[in-house]
């Protein structure tokens, strides 16, 4: 059944976001020798704003109270003078604003009674789209603050709000949880599945799908876009779900979200769905991603099967939804879990589950060397935390070997694609190529740059990347 519509005369803003001068400037360093130096400024930038980031969480949590920040930040007596006692009343109240705007946003969108009754829908056709378009105001509003507390950066705190765990207290919780991945059991990873009320703008509809996490007891959530054309009816529309990658926001990111509408006007249906930590699931007082930084490696390895189960569920829910063939995608850490989501599906023999085509984008096949070796965990200062809990790149084998990919392909390789980046640090690209060489992947699937981690991130969301030739070819294939 086609979801229920709002109609609005939305028009499509967000496209012209590509057309932004500073996105076409990064557009056009992605195709020059440039690249590598726009990667080497990325990495110093996230070096830099980690702390003052750090800071503004802190102050999130903290309601505008200063001794409370401190305490978030674990600052001692001695720092009584550190802060900015306005500067954090000023936080507390956008966010104030920012989760009752989403309070709002959920309860309309949400609603039991309207998504009964497709008429009361559309009635509220502009209010729905005013309600999206003051929940992402208000939530850029929130994250634009966190420039603010650049003067936070060399403050005696760690990037990292709480430490990795030992290897003893892992050791324990390893006894526990055992050493074989998980079996993939579909109707367990999306409890409650619900689907809201949908947003139509002049080519596309946009709608949420809502899930309470058994992990976690959070909320998930996962944008939906289509065609307009599934107003009429149902559609065997070909799926595409995109896993993103670490820190990624989806409240703030434009120009990804324009790009992605403009894969569904080719007659695709497009799922990105938001990781836990991440966006809407981000929870307060942690910024984007910390939770898997935070008490490594168990915390990524928790973070990579759920996700990974979440997502296998919506390549599943796609095929239920009229999709006959569904691809899945994935970048960095979204690319982690893709290729895990893959392989548990093929492993558990669940073939609803297993998506047609596989697209990686920087991925890795040596998963436990990242915390030691990776430019980002040194961005974070998680290389030294781990080493200092007295861990190594064997012992962390133990946790890994329950989220590293496969030995063989989970689908046929000629179905798999990969982006590889020449100079990639954060993921390193010789992991990514031992990868695709083991898996067998040909070598005209097989994308090769001379860039970096997030310059060939970036790059899929322009016209001609892997992922849109992806698009084009399973439009083709309608």
């Amino acid at each position: 059944m086609p979801a229920t519509i709002a109609r609005t005369a939305v028009d499509d803003r967000m496209v012209k976001k590509l057309r932004n001068p500073l996105v076409l400037l990064a557009g056009a360093a992605l195709g020059s020798s440039l690249a590598p130096r726009l990667d080497l400024a990325i990495i110093g930038g996230i070096t830099r704003l980690l702390k003052p980031v750090r800071a503004w969480a802190a102050a999130e949590a903290a309601e505008g109270d200063l001794a409370r920040w401190r305490a978030e930040l674990g600052l001692t007596a001695a720092a009584a003078r550190f802060g900015d006692r306005a500067l954090l009343r000023r936080l507390h109240r956008t966010a104030s604003r920012a989760a009752w705007r989403h309070m709002i946003w959920e309860s309309t969108l949400f609603n039991n009674a309207a998504l009964r009754d497709a008429s009361t829908a559309s009635s509220w056709a502009t209010e729905l789209a005013g309600l999206e378009k003051q929940r992402k105001r208000s939530q850029r509003a929130l994250h634009n603050m966190r420039p603010l507390f650049l003067p936070f950066a060399t403050g005696a705190f760690p990037a990292i709000g709480a430490p990795p765990v030992s290897p003893a207290e892992a050791a324990r919780l390893l006894i526990a949880t055992g050493t074989a991945r998980p079996p993939l059991v579909l109707g367990t990873a999306l409890p409650n599945l619900q689907r809201s009320l949908a947003i139509v703008s002049s080519s596309t509809i946009t709608y949420w799908l809502r899930w309470t996490s058994l992990e976690d007891g959070e909320t998930g959530y996962a944008r939906v876009i289509e065609p307009l054309l599934t107003v009429n009816g149902p559609s065997e529309l070909p799926s595409i779900v995109i896993c993103h990658g670490l820190g990624v926001e989806y409240e703030t990111a434009g120009p990804s979200i324009a790009f992605t509408n403009t894969l569904a006007r080719r007659g695709l249906r497009i799922v990105l769905p938001e990781s836990a930590g991440h966006g809407k699931r981000r929870r307060k007082g942690l910024y984007g991603g910390e939770a898997f930084l935070r008490g490594q490696p168990v915390s990524g390895v928790a973070h990579l099967l759920q996700s990974s189960a979440e997502t296998a569920e919506l390549v599943a829910w796609c095929r239920a939804n009229g999709s006959a063939t569904v691809a899945l995608a994935g970048s960095s850490l979204g690319a982690m879990t893709a290729q895990l989501a893959a392989a548990r599906a093929a492993e558990s023999g669940v073939n609803a589950a297993l998506p047609d085509h596989l697209l990686l984008v920087t991925p890795t096949g040596n998963l436990a060397s990242l915390a030691f070796t990776s430019s980002l965990a040194i961005a974070a200062g998680l290389d030294r935390m781990v080493l200092e809990m007295g861990w190594t790149p064997e012992s962390f084998r133990e946790w890994s070997a329950l989220v590293e990919p496969p030995l063989a392909p989970p689908i046929d390789p000629a179905a798999i694609s990969m982006v590889l980046g020449t100079v990639d640090t954060v993921t390193p690209y010789a992991d990514g190529l031992a990868l695709a060489q083991r898996w067998r992947i040909p070598e005209k699937n097989l994308v090769i740059a001379g860039r970096g981690h997030f310059t060939s991130s970036i790059a899929m969301a322009f016209p001609g990347s892997a992922l849109d030739k992806l698009a084009v070819a399973l439009a083709a294939a309608l």
